[in-house]
């Protein structure tokens, strides 16, 4: 099975790396890589300060069973919380704050503008966290999704 590489400034392609067994261990940052166990294999995220997150766990998603079980749409403003998955935005203007990181790496968010006008603003929460370096993101078109993946410390786009 073949990935395509990922095109663009400030984007890294998929790469295959041999690990230690300490996955915080490795010299590369700001990449995705996969770790064979012998069992499954593990995939984990590495931002350009060295910080690892493991989204699968012998090939189940880290953390839980998988899967989306929550899909919620709102039209008024709402705070997420760690129990969502999907939030399909349906207004004019609408803000959504995420919960807190600490403490929730792993966490996945999928957030959709479904109003053919809407500008959806997302922000991290009061705490100062941030969406890849930002304060606030917004998704001005229709259909448009933002995926977050939290790290424990801030939020970062897939």
């Amino acid at each position: 099975m073949g990935f395509g590489a990922a095109q663009g400034p400030g984007i890294n392609p998929l790469k295959q790396v041999e690990l230690s067994s300490d996955p915080a261990a490795v010299a590369n940052t700001g990449l995705a890589y996969w770790k064979d166990t012998g069992s499954g294999n593990e995939f984990y995220l590495e931002d350009e300060s060295g910080n690892v997150i493991q989204v699968t766990d012998n090939g189940s998603i880290a953390g839980g069973g998988g899967g989306i079980s929550s899909i919620r749409t709102e039209t008024v403003d709402y705070t997420a919380t760690t129990s969502d998955d999907v939030i399909l935005c349906n207004a004019a203007a609408l803000t959504i704050t995420l919960f807190a990181a600490s403490g929730n790496s792993g966490e996945v968010l999928y957030i959709k503008n479904i109003h053919a006008t809407g500008v959806v603003t997302i922000s991290g929460d009061s705490a100062g966290e941030t969406l890849d370096g930002d304060v606030s993101k917004f998704i001005t078109t229709q259909y448009a999704t933002l995926t977050l993946l939290c790290d424990g410390l801030d939020w970062h786009i897939l």
